[in-house]
């Protein structure tokens, strides 16, 4: 498969006539660079704001030259004839779960699309220097501090070295390398905040936005690389963030706050309060979001020292009693009593949101899910008696039938709403086979269902 992928990109690439190397003249920038440290040292020149604003563009032009050439918009042509040849025959490489012509360059791996030779990302692999960005941001503050009239000058270098490391931080966010990625939108972040920026009040959002941005990559890193350095930069962030009012889509800064806290839990025990705090805070705002409440929910069951879950329940009811018809409130009300094992309440929960809205999957399948649930507990309890009279277990057996029947009428419905849910069709045509003794109909059904199963999940 490899081998055929590259086939047909290699042909692509050679119906392109293309420059010999990528160019990035070294030598040449670094030269920029030692002009600029003499500059500096000089007394009189060090007092200028054009000479820290020259060194700004100095410090700028080393630190995107690797990159400079590059757009995930340019065609195939365009960007080989930028780049030129690359130093060795491409490969097909898995990044962030996508397969890839992974070409290799002086000072960069680019990845394409080896159908149509798009660019999808690419990795710097070698720089000019260290910190450029970072300096060329310094240098650009040092003429403003120097004569504060000068924002007009500093202004169009910040905008371009902000493209350029937001643009940094949107290819490692395609790479899948979170840390790098919120490493570069928080100095994106700074860049906004500069006085050299100028930053309006129109453009406030856009910088709430940006280190938005930045936290929840820590956050991820934090989660996928247990890396607590990410975890303690994401609570910056978020807290930044609501402190400013910012709380992002349906509150979900207050649940990645949850997680940069609790990822820190064993470093300092506060941290799990810290944690609960800010799921209570966002619940209180947004009680809909379900990953606010599942976070609580995981809280309360698996933490020691949380509360009585019962806290819980009575602030959800509370919510609940001033919006009786929200569909959501009542989707995580059976979500809670299924956590807590209360298959009854998690019955009344999802079947009533499956009533506020039929067309819902989600409600139809979690109301038959208990109801199996509730099934399967009766005859695994009963399976685990050894003594018990003939009438007890006939009848904990029916008791048993009743809710596996109940079940059936919401997973039928669940499949006019989305025949494709597998899900919903294996746990259809199971209960059908169990009952297929107790009448022709379920026989029938679970010859109906299992057929349907199997065309919908490719069986």
């Amino acid at each position: 498969m490899k081998k055929s992928i590259l086939t047909v990109f290699a042909a692509m690439l050679l119906a392109v006539p293309v420059a010999q190397a990528q160019k990035v003249n070294k030598d040449a920038l670094l030269s920029k660079i030692e002009k600029s440290d003499a500059e500096i040292a000089d007394a009189k020149k060090n007092g200028k704001s054009a000479t820290w604003i020259k060194r700004g563009k100095a410090f700028f032009e080393a630190a995107h030259a690797p990159v400079k050439d590059i757009a995930q918009t340019l065609t195939p042509d365009r960007w080989q004839l930028a780049l030129g040849e690359p130093a060795q025959q491409p490969t097909v490489e898995v990044v962030n779960g996508m397969q890839m012509a992974c070409l290799q360059y002086p000072y960069l791996k680019l990845y394409v699309n080896p159908q149509n030779g798009t660019i999808i990302t690419w990795e710097q692999t070698d720089r000019v220097l260290e910190g450029g960005y970072e300096k060329a941001l310094e240098a650009y503050e040092k003429a403003l501090e120097i004569d504060p009239k000068c924002q007009e000058k500093v202004r169009p270098g910040m905008e371009e070295l902000l493209n350029a490391v937001s643009q940094q931080g949107n290819v490692y966010k395609d790479l899948g390398n979170s840390r790098k990625a919120g490493e570069y939108y928080s100095l994106a972040h700074r860049i906004l905040l500069s006085p050299g920026y100028g930053l309006t009040e129109t453009e406030k959002p856009q910088a709430q936005f940006v280190l938005y941005l930045a936290g929840r990559m820590f956050a991820v890193d934090a989660f996928t690389n247990t890396n607590l350095d990410s975890a303690s930069k994401g609570v910056a962030s978020f807290n930044e963030l609501l402190n400013e009012g910012y709380e992002g889509q349906n509150g979900d800064c207050y649940y990645y706050l949850f997680y940069c806290y609790f990822c820190q839990k064993d470093q300092d025990a506060s941290y799990v309060m810290k944690a609960k705090e800010a799921l209570e805070m966002g619940i209180d705002k947004y009680p809909t979001n379900q990953e606010i409440l599942k976070g609580l929910i995981d809280l309360y069951t698996k933490e020691q020292g949380i509360g009585d879950p019962k806290e819980l329940i009575d602030r959800l009811e509370k919510t609940i009693a001033s919006d009786p018809e929200n569909y959501e409130l009542w989707m995580g009300r059976g979500i809670l009593f299924n956590s807590l094992g209360d298959l009854d309440q998690s019955i009344v929960s999802f079947s009533k949101a499956a009533e506020l809205k039929p067309e819902m999957i989600d409600a139809l399948y979690y109301t038959a899910l208990s109801y199996t649930l509730k099934a399967n507990g009766i005859l695994d309890e009963l399976n685990n008696m050894h003594q018990i009279s003939a009438a007890d277990s006939d009848a904990a057996m029916a008791k048993a039938v009743e809710n596996f029947k109940a079940a059936i009428p919401y997973l039928e419905k669940g499949y006019e709403v989305n025949p494709q849910h597998t899900d919903n069709l294996s746990l259809l045509k199971e209960i059908c086979f169990r009952l297929r003794d107790e009448s022709d109909e379920y026989a029938q059904k679970f010859q109906k269902y299992n057929a349907l199963w199997k065309e919908a999940s490719g069986k």
